[in-house]
């Protein structure tokens, strides 16, 4: 955690945008629309996104993103890697 008064505000904010949703959802980050997603991706610099494997079997999951852990989409794992198609 950091110590400084800028990084604890900045540190607070990605926690209430990226913890807080998978708490509160039940499909967690896939609760944001492609839109977010790709806004969050671009100013965070992430060309990732890992989600646990019971939040994408709740909903259908954009062409946006790119399936690449488990290399078989049919294929369960705890957790699954998508890359952002426009990254």
């Amino acid at each position: 955690m950091p110590q400084d008064a800028k990084s604890m505000v900045d540190w607070r904010w990605r926690v209430a945008l990226f913890i807080e949703p998978q708490r509160t959802f039940p499909q967690g980050l896939l609760a944001y629309t492609d839109e977010q997603l790709i806004g969050y991706a671009k100013q965070f610099g992430a060309t990732y996104l890992v989600i646990p494997q019971r939040h994408t079997d709740m909903v259908e999951v954009s062409s946006n993103l790119i399936q690449i852990y488990p290399p078989d989409p049919a294929a369960k794992a705890t957790y699954v890697v998508f890359k952002f198609a426009n990254q």
